[in-house]
């Protein structure tokens, strides 16, 4: 679509002809759309044949009309496609500087006392127990008082917001979900796939965010995928 300005338009009597068949014209800057009716008028009313009105700017619809001004200079969509490239790539960057620092911080509060020394008795036995069966979530209460500290200082668990899930950034989401990729690792029976399942209820989320969990551990090849053999 060519931008014609008023000193362009000097054909708008042979134009007007085409308008009679449907065309417009539509201003880019007001929006306004003018037709063979609207157009006339304002032709009329300007006194002078070569210029329907002043300051005012009128794009055509050439695939209707079927005219392209020979001084008309055609946009180019490079550089504005280039300034969207190039804030995209701020974007991704500022998600990807975010990852790398939890990257470097996640758990740290499991190394500190308040939470080490729960940690320390627990853990080996939960390698040898089912996520998410009632023998698990047994040992998951007596670690209570340090679940608490954890999830008060980290976000990647739902359990830090007031309104759980709802309450995430989609870096949290990421962090949590790379979490969980890598604790079936820590299970002698761990499922990637199993554990998005159990969590899609503990944590009442539907599709398509579990169908997506299931595609990124398949595409990327993250966690254990089935029971490792005894």
């Amino acid at each position: 679509m060519t931008v014609y300005r008023d000193s362009d338009i000097e054909w708008l009597s042979g134009v007007l002809d085409m308008l009679k068949d449907g065309a417009t014209w539509i201003c880019p800057v007001s929006t306004s759309v003018f037709t063979f009716d609207k157009v006339n008028k304002l032709y009329e009313l300007d006194g002078d044949r070569s210029h329907p009105t002043n300051d005012i700017t009128i794009c055509i619809l050439e695939d209707q009309l079927g005219y392209k001004d020979k001084n008309a200079v055609a946009y180019d969509s490079v550089d504005d496609t280039m300034a969207h490239i190039d804030k995209v790539r701020a974007n991704i960057s500022q998600v990807v500087d975010e990852l790398n620092r939890r990257a470097v911080i996640h758990d740290n509060s499991k190394l500190r006392p308040a939470e080490k020394s729960v940690f320390d008795e627990v853990t080996p036995a939960l390698a040898f127990l089912t996520y998410g069966s009632d023998e698990y979530n047994e040992q998951l209460a007596k670690m209570k008082p340090a679940l608490d500290h954890h999830y008060e200082y980290n976000r990647h668990h739902p359990e830090h917001f007031e309104n759980g899930l709802e309450g995430m950034t989609l870096v949290d989401l990421v962090e949590m979900f790379c979490d969980w990729c890598a604790a079936t690792e820590r299970h002698r029976d761990g499922d990637i796939h199993r554990s998005i399942g159990i969590n899609s209820d503990r944590f009442e989320f539907e599709e398509p965010l579990r169908s997506i969990m299931h595609n990124t551990a398949k595409y990327y090849e993250m966690g254990k995928e089935g029971a490792a053999d005894e």
